[in-house]
């Protein structure tokens, strides 16, 4: 199942300590990554996160270097950056820009910092940490941002001097989300914003694709919270919710249609890891991309995941779901 087990781990459930779990998806294959992974459930508290993982000094084996959020830090964008960023994050921008005219932001997990660049078009004052290299000579070459390389956790910040802290597709990847959120009520202003967004294991998406969800994404993500899980994590991290969203429509669309490529696609289904570069090069591939059947597929899964859309919302079952908190 998983070659080289002495890289690998089994934690205690970072919300409670528990060690007792029950399996709760199992024989989990992905096209990026080789191997089967297995999701376990806390009997305690029912946070669900990734059992065995990856010891972290071998977790960058597993992240692709050169994208991020579609963002290919290979070629030049030619604004598309731009159009990508205010798209995925419409929602989030609005709610705080209702509330904060400007101040100090700081986002965790930044990638190549293209969130950011929205916040110093605004005349803020902009920071964020980020573990890959590459990403952060891309967001200083191309937005003339400085991000640092460090974990969070590892880093120096006055306490009480944030006005807005953000971990956008960031907390499922972190190896001790607790103990990070800890960390970030004591630098966040008492009237400071938290923003928070991560897929959410009790969406409709993941009830009805089961192992085949797209945002579970083995081994890189290593816990799944629901509503539940992250209002509990939270506030044993003294903050108090002030409202979740499930409305992330971009979003939502995309884990949706992903999710039926994974099931339903005969390419996905009979080898879930391939190379895209091969892919690239093969003209039967290519041929096959531009069938008829394969276009009525994606017409097909498109309307289907439009109107899953509109129940998600409904009924608080987003594939994404975007936390705003401030300190309790």
């Amino acid at each position: 199942m998983i070659k080289n087990e002495k890289n690998w781990e089994t934690p205690e459930c970072n919300l409670c300590g528990s060690k007792k779990y029950h399996v709760f998806l199992d024989n989990i294959k992905t096209w990026i990554t080789k191997g089967r992974f297995r999701i376990v459930k806390c009997l305690s508290c029912n946070l669900t996160y990734l059992s065995p993982r990856p010891k972290k000094k071998y977790i960058s084996n597993f992240y692709p270097p050169e994208t991020y959020w579609g963002v290919n830090i290979l070629k030049d964008t030619k604004g598309e950056d731009y159009e990508l960023r205010d798209k995925v994050n419409r929602s989030i921008f609005k709610y705080i820009f209702s509330r904060k005219n400007n101040g100090f932001i700081i986002d965790l997990g930044a990638g190549t910092g293209l969130f950011l660049t929205k916040f110093k078009q605004m005349g803020w004052k902009v920071d964020g940490v980020e573990l890959s290299e590459k990403a952060c000579n891309y967001a200083r070459k191309r937005y003339r941002i400085n991000l640092k390389k460090r974990d969070f956790l590892d880093s120096k910040y006055k306490e009480n001097s944030v006005d807005v802290i953000t971990l956008i597709g960031c907390l499922e990847h972190l190896y001790k989300p607790k103990e990070t959120l800890r960390k970030i009520v004591k630098v966040i202003k008492k009237d400071g914003i938290l923003v928070i967004s991560v897929p959410n294991i009790d969406s409709l998406g993941r009830i009805m694709f089961k192992k085949n969800w797209y945002a579970l994404q083995p081994p890189t993500h290593l816990y799944h919270f629901s509503s539940e899980t992250i209002i509990k994590i939270l506030s044993l991290s003294e903050f108090k919710i002030l409202t979740i969203d499930h409305s992330n429509l971009y979003q939502n669309f995309y884990v949706l249609f992903e999710s039926m490529r994974l099931m339903f696609s005969p390419k996905f289904r009979n080898e879930r890891r391939f190379d895209f570069k091969k892919l690239s090069k093969n003209k039967r591939d290519s041929g096959r991309n531009k069938s008829l059947r394969l276009e009525t597929g994606k017409f097909l899964a498109k309307i289907i995941a439009s109107v899953l859309l509109i129940f998600e919302v409904i009924f608080k079952k987003g594939e994404i779901i975007t936390v705003y908190a401030k300190k309790a």
